[in-house]
């Protein structure tokens, strides 16, 4: 079924989960690696944080589901979620508590066990959500129902709807998903969306409509090949890319050249790869951090600069990346709810204990995500919302 890079989990992993509390011990390296991720920054380098790939070693979702679940359970489930929904009125209540309460492997089986819940007659369990919920509650429900890709799918279209595109989630989706995540996402654009136009034929016709075929709309081709290399940093590579943009930029002979290459090691490098790079330009530099060259280069507002910007914050650092937007989903006046569910959503399963870890230490202002959640959101949306983010009591 699903893997840890994805929306799902094993039920080995659920069972590990669910011996220790998710949120008190779900980072027992975190201090170590955002020490580290704040040295690379400023120019530091740390061997062990150029390892590996993403989703880190420790990283820890919140979806706990129920132990040794079976397909007799899952039927008991479906015929509670059809009670729930059937005649007058909706009991949300229910549908709030199996939902919350279920990992995707669970709640897939659920959904096959609801198909011949009326005997004869084929019901689809999220037409009826869909039909039964509405507003936000609806918003959060359904996509923890959807198969991998569908709802990233589904994020890339609302990205590309309508006057004017939405950079910020374009680029939030593209630049944060595994090779796996956008193969699914791709099929499930197929499948679900548009049948008649692949997803990167929508998105190159896209973007070069708004943006024309520039360093932006190559860079977002690159990135839906869905061919980036995995595993830890070369370090001699890194340092040989990190000389080389150096060289290039001092000459600033051939501007497109410089530019060609940042897209181009952005998108065919490992994010260990990016991670590292980012500590050692500095050292080799002396006269920029990479962030910094990448502004002097493409300007500071350019799609280009956001799209960099996005995979350097995430590979460097993807919980305090996720954080930070959890909190500009929730301060300020309103809340941005579709910001706040995509977010819960995508990490559930995969590090959003990390998340919550990280958020309650650098942007809470002295209360959890539980109290921001709390404060912001009200009803069976906010039950939800805590129960997801494993917060049951």
């Amino acid at each position: 079924m699903m893997n840890k890079d994805t929306y799902g989990t094993h039920d080995t992993q659920m069972r590990e989960t669910q011996k220790t509390n998710p949120i008190t011990d779900a980072l027992h390296n975190i201090k170590d690696q955002a020490v580290a991720a704040v040295s690379n920054i400023t120019g530091t380098t740390t061997t062990s944080w150029s390892q590996g790939g993403q989703p880190f070693p420790n990283a820890r979702g919140t979806m706990m589901g129920k132990a040794n679940y079976d397909n007799q359970m899952a039927k008991d489930d479906a015929m509670k979620l059809r009670r729930a929904m059937k005649g007058l009125g909706t009991d949300k209540a229910t549908i709030v508590d199996i939902t919350g309460h279920r990992t995707f492997d669970q709640r897939q089986m659920i959904i096959r066990a609801y198909i011949n819940i009326d005997g004869n007659e084929i019901r689809d369990l999220i037409h009826d959500l869909k039909v039964e919920v509405g507003g936000d509650l609806e918003r959060l429900v359904v996509p923890l129902y959807m198969m991998p890709g569908e709802f990233d799918a589904f994020l890339m279209d609302k990205a590309m709807r309508g006057i004017g595109k939405d950079v910020e989630l374009l680029n939030e989706v593209l630049c944060t998903r595994t090779n796996k995540q956008i193969q699914d996402m791709k099929s499930a654009w197929t499948a679900k969306i548009d049948s008649r136009q692949k997803l990167i034929d929508r998105v190159s016709d896209e973007t070069k409509k708004f943006f024309g075929t520039t360093h932006y709309h190559n860079l977002c081709m690159k990135l839906l090949e869905a061919n980036r290399p995995t595993g830890s940093a070369d370090e001699k590579l890194v340092r040989a890319d990190a000389e080389e943009l150096n060289r290039l930029l001092l000459e600033h002979s051939n501007i497109p050249n410089i530019e060609s290459k940042f897209v181009q090691i952005f998108t065919e490098r490992s994010w260990a790869h990016i991670r590292a790079l980012v500590g050692i330009f500095q050292t080799v530099s002396k006269k920029w951090t990479l962030d910094g060259a990448i502004c002097h280069e493409f300007g500071e507002s350019s799609n280009t600069v956001k799209a960099l910007r996005v995979l350097m914050e995430f590979c460097t650092d993807p919980y305090d990346f996720w954080a930070k937007r959890l909190r500009d989903a929730l301060k300020g006046i309103g809340t941005d709810d579709s910001k706040l569910i995509r977010i819960i959503v995508s990490r559930c399963e995969i590090d959003l204990c990390n998340i919550i870890q990280v958020f309650g230490q650098r942007y809470g202002e002295g209360k959890n995500l539980k109290n921001w959640i709390e404060q912001d959101t009200t009803g069976f949306y906010c039950q939800l919302l805590l129960f997801i983010c494993g917060f049951n009591d």
